[in-house]
């Protein structure tokens, strides 16, 4: 998952250096342990706070049971 997310910052041009850091960083996960709050996910995303890439990151899980629904989206 890391490494998934890693590659798609970079091809959007959100990880080109000397650029003033992103305010905010979204990220919708679908509430999956095993993928999403892993310790190399928390730690990339700590990594891209430090290297300035973004200034702060949040981490959206949707209710369980409620992702699939267009209407609870």
């Amino acid at each position: 998952m890391a490494s998934l997310l890693l590659k798609t910052l970079e091809s959007k041009g959100l990880l080109k250096r000397n650029k003033p850091p992103g305010e905010k960083l979204v990220s919708v996960f679908d509430n999956c342990p095993g993928q999403n709050k892993n310790g190399m996910v928390l730690k990339l995303v700590a990594w891209l706070v430090e290297m300035d890439c973004f200034e702060e990151v949040e981490f959206m899980f949707p209710i369980i049971g409620h992702t699939k629904n267009p209407a609870d989206r």
